[in-house]
This record gives structure tokens, sequence and C-alpha cells, in this order.
């Protein structure tokens, strides 16, 4: 917390400093996506609709029987 402090007490304007604590924000987001793990992309929430058609349905009924 002292060295936030010290930051913000030096002999800059206030836009420099923003400026600075802006470009160091987005690059530490640029580079969490920039090394973030790939990971599959899913479209939909998994609610138990399998996507079959009704000839594939009724030959799973048909199995059941």
């Amino acid at each position: 917390m002292d060295k936030i402090k010290a930051f913000f007490a030096k002999d800059w304007t206030m836009e420099e400093k923003v400026l600075l604590s802006l470009t160091a924000l987005f690059g530490g987001i640029i580079l969490g996506i920039l090394f973030a793990p790939v990971r599959s992309i899913n479209c939909g929430n998994n609610s138990g609709n399998s996507g079959l058609s009704k000839e594939d349905m009724a030959n799973m009924e048909g199995e059941e029987e």
C-alpha cells in the first residue's frame, strides 16, 4: 500500500498517472487473454437436448421395449 501511495505522491500530472495505470491494466488484460488456456467452445447449456432426429429417437424408443 505504501508503494501505491508513493506512486501517486510523485511529481507527475494526474493525466500521466492515470495513463500509466490504465496502460498497466489493459496490458495485463491483454496478456491474460494471450496466455489463458484455450478451451473448447460450447454453445448451449447441456440441458439434455441431444439433437437427435425423429428417426433416431424412434429407433431408441424401439430398443428400450
